[in-house]
């Protein structure tokens, strides 16, 4: 069944059912065609972990449900879409089989199903609005409306909008709380995340996910200490959930203890038993081997996590590709052009077209200062925000762009101009690293300090702030 008949059936069914739905608000669990208590009580524990962002854990119930009735076509759709273990492939197939499924099953199946699957293919408008068709049939759904944060988490105008009205809706679920902390927090409102987050700990004390999340913005706020506490209580309360090991790296780093640092990552390693866990595990250490000036750990990590990507036939998640950008800027830092020129080929086979590549290119080239290139990537940048409608962040990109051009070259009033324009705190951590050097090289002294300081403010550890070390160097 093509697209386009799948959603004239689910819409054509809609109609029918206005009547019914306006009586009778049902919940997943309780509609699903032909579950019995145990598997309904399973299903429960399947979407609380889904809501509260424990995909591997939500999986364990999926996996248990599809044993013992593979015919449930949602409950396979949420597992494609959590699972880490299986090829872009192997889930377009699950996806494909749980549309069918679902479609013998009740309309509100079909509909989350045919959702999740346009939501995995890239098509987010269609997704969402599937998602609004769901929520007229289950109005009291909160899934609903946590697969809407998802699907928008990387807008800043949806995404916040979407994490409000359904923490508005559902003020009891912890998986809401948990998404609008961050939304909040992200968005400049730094003392209400905190507090949801606090919030949420005490919602779920026993989840580790929710100590995580507290640990993650307390350690952005600055509080190395309380940030320690809360992720080392994630692992007291399981002891796989390797992402606090990440936080705890993260925490030793911003206190510049690098060996105790990548010692975490190595923990996390083999707790990871997911492909994808796994590849994001080994980005992280080579991540860690850059801020600790390691070559050697760094192209061995870096390496080991693309070819694993390769191997498996991943997506490109964001933090696989990573890795070669990573390997790519360590290798330009190092003056080594042809090695950084072969890493950022290799980020291209992965690059969706009208992407932010054009903004890597910037970035990269800058360093080895090829203005044709860092031009390229200025053009590049701005066709893609043109082609997207300059949504999400692109129009930032696109500053963030020509105002490291502009450092590089050694405009620094254009530099300022356009990065005054830039309020993403993770473009803020790049810009600044190649501000601070552009500013150094003018003879400003305070000010390169200045735009270091704030860099260094943001205890946020991902690739922009590795970027923005080997900016400054």
């Amino acid at each position: 069944m093509s697209f386009r008949s799948t959603a004239a059936a689910i819409f054509g069914c809609l109609v029918l059912s206005q009547a019914a739905v306006a009586q009778q608000p049902a919940r997943l669990a309780t509609s699903m065609a032909g579950l019995n208590d145990a598997n309904r009580a399973t299903l429960e524990k399947a979407l609380f972990e889904f809501e509260n962002s424990a995909f591997e854990r939500s999986g364990t119930h999926l996996q248990q449900l599809l044993q013992a009735r593979p015919d449930a076509g949602l409950v396979r759709a949420l597992r494609a879409y959590a699972n880490g273990n299986i090829t872009a492939a192997e889930r377009n197939r699950e996806l494909d089989r749980a549309v069918q499924d679902a479609a013998k099953a009740s309309t509100a199946e079909l509909v989350l199903a045919a959702s999740i699957r346009d939501r995995a293919a890239g098509r987010t408008p269609a997704a969402l609005t599937l998602l609004d068709a769901a929520q007229q049939l289950l109005p009291d759904e909160s899934l609903i409306a946590v697969l809407r944060v998802l699907y928008t988490i990387n807008d800043p105008v949806a995404g916040p909008k979407n994490a409000e009205a359904g923490h508005a809706k559902f003020a009891d679920n912890a998986g809401l709380h948990n998404l609008l902390a961050y939304q909040r927090y992200e968005s400049g409102s730094k003392p209400e995340g905190l507090a949801l987050a606090a919030e949420y700990v005490k919602m779920v004390p026993e989840h580790p996910n929710s100590h995580d999340t507290y640990a993650e913005l307390l350690h952005r706020d600055g509080d190395l200490a309380a940030a320690e506490r809360e992720y080392r209580r994630a692992l007291e309360l399981d002891p796989t959930f390797f992402a606090a090991h990440y936080g705890l790296a993260e925490v030793a780093l911003s206190r510049g203890d690098t060996h105790t640092a990548r010692a975490e990552i190595e923990a996390a390693l083999p707790k990871a038993a997911e492909p994808i866990a796994r590849l994001g595990v080994l980005v992280t250490a080579a991540y860690a081997a850059a801020l600790d000036q390691d070559v050697v750990a760094m192209r061995r990590n870096a390496n080991q996590a693309i070819a694993g990507w390769e191997a498996a036939g991943l997506p490109p998640y964001v933090y696989v590709r990573d890795a070669p950008f990573e390997l790519a800027f360590m290798e330009a830092a190092a003056g080594n052009r042809r090695e950084a020129e072969a890493a950022f080929n290799k980020v291209q086979t992965f690059t969706p077209p009208g992407s932010y590549s054009g903004l890597g290119r910037v970035m990269l080239f800058s360093l080895l200062g090829d203005k044709a290139q860092m031009d390229a990537g200025v053009a590049e940048m701005e066709r893609s925000a043109a082609e997207r409608g300059h949504t999400g962040y692109y129009p930032q990109a696109v500053h963030l762009a020509r105002a490291i051009r502009a450092a590089a070259s050694g405009d620094l009033a254009m530099a300022q101009r356009e990065f005054a324009q830039v309020e993403y705190p993770g473009y803020r951590v790049m810009g600044n690293g190649y501000l601070a050097k552009a500013l150094e090289r003018g003879k400003d002294r305070a000010g390169a300090d200045q735009a270091r300081a704030e860099m260094q403010g943001y205890n946020e550890f991902d690739w922009y702030r590795t970027v923005g070390l080997l900016a400054m160097r």
